[in-house]
C-alpha cells in the first residue's frame, strides 16, 4: 500500500515556506526601497522618479515573491488557532499593505489643473488697444488709479452678479468712473466691449470650463496646424528626466560659463570591462523617440533632451539647400584665465557679423584674394583716414587724431576730425541695433563747409550735416570727396574668407594691434590658434565655416552647481525635434529645439514649422500629458487669507463649479489649505495660486487607490503584534497553568503533553 504524499513536502511549498527564503526577499525589497528612496543619483542615472522606481515591474516581483513566502509560511508552519491569532494578522497586514501599495503605485496619477478666474478688464484704445486693469467678478470687488491721460481718476467697481442654474455667468452690474463722469454698465457674455468715455472700454471676460488636467511627470508632444481648434497628443513615456542626453549635431551645446556639455549614454546600456551591457529590460527611456502625429504631413523624432536650461543663445547649421548665407562660430579663449566664450557670426547680418567687445570681433566675407588683401592690410595709425577727391583725382591715406586739419594738396578741401565714436549706433532701415566705430569729420570747400559722420563698417551710409545743422537723409552733401575710417585703437580681431577659403574650411584671422600693425593668418577649421592684442593672449579656435547657413536657437545649459533645487519635474527642460517629410526628394529636414511649457493652451513657449510643399504652418508643444477629469470644472474664485498685516497667507481656497457631463445639475465646490475636495476617481487639492492672490488658481489632482487597503494593513500589522507580544503569553501562561492543575489532580499523560507544548517556539507551532 502506497503512502499519500505530503503536501507540506512539495518542492514549491518547501522553497517558499523557508524562513531563509523569506527573509531573503524583505532583504531585497529592503535594498531596492532604500537605493531608489535614498540615493537620487542611482534614480537620475535610470532616469526615474521615484514613483516610476515603485511601480517598476522588478519591485513589482519582489513583492508578488515576498507575498507568496508569506501566504505559504501562513498557510504550511503556522496552526491556525487563537493562540497564534497574532502572527496570522501580521502576516495578513502585510499581504494587504502590499496589495494596497501595488495598487497605489501601478495607477497612480498626480497633476494639476489651472483654473483662471473670471475677470472685468479695461482697455485703453488709444494707440494700440491695450488691458490697463482687471477685476474679479466679484460683488464688491474694485479698481481705481489717478490716470490724468483719461482726465483724472478712473474706477471700477462690481455692484451686483447674476448666475444661471449651472453656475455660469448671466450679467454684472458695473458701476463706473471716468473723470467727474459716473456710468452704470451693464454686462452680459459675448457681448462686445462697452464704452466708457471715449477712449476705454470694459468687457467681460470669461474662460471655458477645464474639463482635463495634466500629469506631472510624464511628458507629451502638443501638435496642431496653426490656430486649429484641436491639439492632437503623442505621449512620450521614453524621455528621459535628469541627465543630458543627445545625439551629436553641427554645433556645440554650452553652459552659461562657456563650457561644452557632453551627452550622457544615449541608448540603455552601460559598459562592462570593454563590453557594452544592454539594459532596456531595466532602463524605460528612449533615444532617438518617434513622435510623429497620424495626421500630420511630416516625420517628427526627438534627437536630444536637456533636464535644465538657462535661456537660448542662436547659433548656425549648414543649409546646403539655402541661398548665400556665410557664417561661422569661433570660440575665444582668455589664455591667462582659461574661460572661454563662444560666438556665431553672419557675415551679411549688420548686427550678427559684429561683437562689441574689447577687442571687437568682427566677420568679413569677401570674393577673391585682392579684396581679402585690401580688408587685412596694416592701417597707418591707431585712427586712419583715407580720402578720395575725383577732380583732381586725389587718393591719400593718413594717421589721425582728434583735432588733426588736413589740407588736401591741388584742391579747395580741408578736412579736420573732430571726434572718435567707438560704437555708433545705426538707425538706417535694416540697419537697426548695429554698431560701428565712427569719426566726425569736418570738410571745408572754399567758402562752404559741413560736417561728415565716416562710419567704419558701412562707409556708404556716412551721411553730411549742412552748416545750419540739418542732416541730409538721402545722399552727400558733396559726393567728389569720399571719405574712409578705420580704427584699431582697442585692437581689433578680423575673421575673413572667400568661398574658395570656405570650401577648404579656411579662414583667415587678421589681428589689428593698437598701433595699427597686424599680424594675419590662415586658420583650419576646428584648429586654436593663439594671438596677442595689447600683449593679452587669446585664444581663437573656429569651429565651422559655412557658404549657406541659417540661423537656429540653441539652448545654454545651466551649470549642476547653480541648479536651483526642488524645481518641478521638467519644467525647466527642451526637447530637440528633427522634421523630415516622407517621399520628399529635395532632402528636406529641420532641427529645432522646443522650450517645456506646463500647459499647451496657456503661455506655451511652442515653435512652428512648415515644410515645403504644405500650405500652412504647424504649431508644436513640448508639454505634459492630459488626463480626463470625467468632469468640466467652471472657475471661480480664489480667496486668500492672511496673518495680521497682510503680508504672508495663511490659507487659501479655491472656488469652482463641478458640471456632469451625464446631464446632472451642477454644484459647487472649493478646495482649501489641508482639505480636499472629491471628483469622481479623483481627489483636488490646493496646488498653488497666483503671486496676485486672484487672477488664476492651480488645483493639484490625484488618485488615491490603495490608500484605505495600505492604511488598513497598516492597523493589521500593528494590532497582530499587539496580541503577538502582550495577549498570546497570557494565553500560554494560562495553558500551562491549566495543564499544570491536571497533572496535580492525577492526569500525568495529559500533564505530559501540556509540558510539550509550553516547549514549542513562538510563531513555529506546526
Amino acid at each position: 500500500m502506497t503512502r499519500p504524499t505530503n503536501w507540506r513536502q512539495n518542492p514549491f511549498v518547501r522553497f517558499f515556506s523557508s524562513v531563509r527564503v523569506g527573509v531573503v526577499f524583505l532583504f531585497l525589497v529592503l535594498v531596492y526601497a532604500c537605493v531608489f528612496s535614498a540615493l537620487p543619483q542611482v534614480r537620475g542615472a535610470l532616469e526615474m522618479t521615484e514613483m516610476q522606481a515603485f511601480s517598476h515591474w522588478l519591485f513589482t516581483a519582489l513583492i508578488v515573491l515576498t507575498c507568496t513566502s508569506v501566504t505559504v509560511v501562513s498557510v504550511a508552519r503556522i496552526r491556525w488557532r487563537l493562540i497564534n491569532l497574532g502572527v496570522l494578522t501580521v502576516h495578513s497586514g502585510l499581504l494587504v499593505l502590499a496589495i494596497g501599495a501595488m495598487l497605489y503605485f501601478g495607477t497612480k496619477i498626480e497633476g494639476d489643473v489651472p483654473l483662471r478666474t473670471p475677470r472685468i478688464e479695461l482697455i485703453s484704445t488709444i494707440g494700440s488697444q491695450r488691458i490697463i486693469g482687471q477685476v474679479p467678478i466679484k460683488t464688491g470687488e474694485s479698481w481705481s488709479n489717478f490716470m490724468p491721460a483719461f482726465g483724472g481718476q478712473v474706477s471700477v467697481e462690481v455692484t451686483d452678479v447674476q448666475r444661471g442654474a449651472n453656475g455660469e455667468f448671466q450679467s454684472v452690474e458695473l458701476g463706473a468712473t471716468q473723470g467727474a463722469e459716473a456710468q452704470s454698465i451693464t454686462l452680459t457674455p459675448n457681448q462686445p466691449a462697452a464704452a466708457l468715455g471715449a477712449s476705454l472700454r470694459v468687457r467681460m471676460r470669461e474662460f471655458p470650463a477645464e474639463s482635463r488636467f495634466f500629469d506631472r511627470e510624464h511628458a507629451a508632444m502638443f501638435f496642431r496646424p496653426a490656430n486649429g481648434p484641436q491639439w492632437v497628443m503623442v505621449p512620450l513615456p521614453g524621455l528621459p528626466i535628469f541627465r543630458e542626453r543627445f545625439l551629436e549635431s553641427d554645433y556645440a551645446i554650452t553652459d552659461t560659463t562657456g563650457t561644452v556639455v557632453h551627452s550622457q549614454r544615449t541608448s540603455p546600456h552601460f559598459d562592462l570591462w570593454g563590453m557594452s551591457v544592454p539594459t532596456g529590460w531595466f532602463e524605460q527611456w528612449r533615444m532617438p523617440i518617434q513622435v510623429t502625429p497620424p495626421t500630420a504631413p511630416f516625420a517628427v523624432e526627438i534627437t536630444g533632451f536637456l533636464p535644465y536650461i538657462a535661456g537660448m543663445r542662436k547659433t548656425a547649421v549648414a543649409d546646403p539647400q539655402g541661398a548665400v548665407n556665410p557664417a561661422l562660430r569661433v570660440q575665444l579663449t582668455d589664455m591667462m584665465s582659461g574661460q572661454a566664450i563662444e560666438h556665431t557670426l553672419f557675415a551679411a547680418s549688420p548686427t550678427q557679423s559684429f561683437v562689441a567687445m574689447t577687442p571687437p570681433l568682427e566677420f568679413r566675407w569677401v570674393e577673391d584674394d585682392g579684396a581679402l588683401q585690401a580688408v587685412t592690410r596694416p592701417l597707418a595709425g591707431p585712427h586712419e583716414l583715407t580720402i578720395h577727391v575725383d577732380d583732381p583725382p586725389v587718393d591719400m591715406t593718413v594717421p589721425v587724431d582728434v583735432g588733426a586739419e588736413i589740407a588736401v594738396e591741388g584742391t579747395p578741401y580741408t578736412v579736420r576730425v573732430q571726434q572718435f565714436f567707438p560704437q555708433w549706433p545705426l538707425m538706417s532701415p535694416g540697419f537697426e541695433s548695429a554698431v560701428s566705430p565712427a569719426a566726425l569729420v569736418e570738410v571745408t570747400n572754399g567758402d562752404t563747409h559741413f560736417t561728415r559722420t565716416v562710419i567704419q563698417r558701412f562707409p556708404d551710409l556716412s551721411q553730411d550735416i549742412d552748416a545750419s545743422g540739418m542732416r541730409k537723409r538721402d545722399g552727400l552733401l558733396d559726393p567728389k570727396i569720399q571719405l574712409r575710417y578705420r580704427t584699431s585703437g582697442m585692437g581689433w580681431l578680423m575673421l575673413c574668407c572667400t568661398p574658395e577659403m570656405a570650401d577648404r574650411g579656411e579662414v583667415t584671422l587678421a589681428a589689428f594691434q593698437p598701433d595699427g600693425s597686424v599680424d594675419a593668418r590662415v586658420l583650419k577649421s576646428g584648429e586654436m590658434s593663439s594671438t596677442r592684442i595689447a600683449r593679452a593672449p587669446i585664444g581663437v579656435t573656429v569651429g565651422g565655416v559655412m557658404r549657406s547657413a541659417r540661423e537656429v536657437e540653441v539652448p545654454v545649459v545651466e551649470p549642476t552647481a547653480t541648479r536651483r533645487p526642488n524645481v518641478g519635474v521638467r519644467s525647466m527642460s527642451a526637447v530637440r525635434l528633427r522634421f523630415t517629410k516622407p517621399g520628399d526628394t529635395s532632402g528636406w529636414s529641420e532641427e529645432r529645439w522646443a522650450n517645456f511649457s506646463s500647459y499647451p493652451d496657456l503661455d506655451s513657449d511652442g515653435i512652428t514649422v512648415q515644410p515645403p510643399g504644405v500650405d500652412q504652418p504647424w504649431e508644436i508643444v513640448y508639454s505634459r500629458v492630459a488626463h480626463d477629469l470625467k468632469v468640466d470644472l467652471l472657475p471661480g474664485a480664489l480667496i486668500v487669507n492672511f496673518f495680521p498685516g497682510r503680508r504672508v497667507a495663511e490659507s487659501w481656497r479655491s472656488d469652482f463649479t463641478v458640471v456632469p457631463r451625464s446631464g446632472a445639475p451642477a454644484y459647487p465646490g472649493n478646495v482649501e489649505t489641508n482639505r480636499t475636495f472629491t471628483v469622481g476617481p479623483w481627489t483636488l487639492f490646493q496646488s498653488s495660486a497666483a503671486n496676485d492672490h486672484w487672477s488664476f488658481t492651480v488645483l493639484g489632482v490625484g488618485s488615491r487607490l490603495g490608500v484605505w487597503p495600505m492604511t488598513f494593513g497598516c492597523v493589521m500589522i500593528t494590532l497582530g503584534c499587539l496580541f503577538a507580544f502582550y495577549v498570546k503569553p497570557v494565553l500560554r501562561k494560562r495553558a500551562a497553568e491549566a495543564m499544570r492543575e491536571k497533572v496535580t489532580a492525577g492526569s500525568g499523560a495529559r500533564a505530559g503533553s501540556a509540558q510539550e507544548m509550553a516547549a514549542v517556539p513562538v510563531g513555529d507551532e506546526s
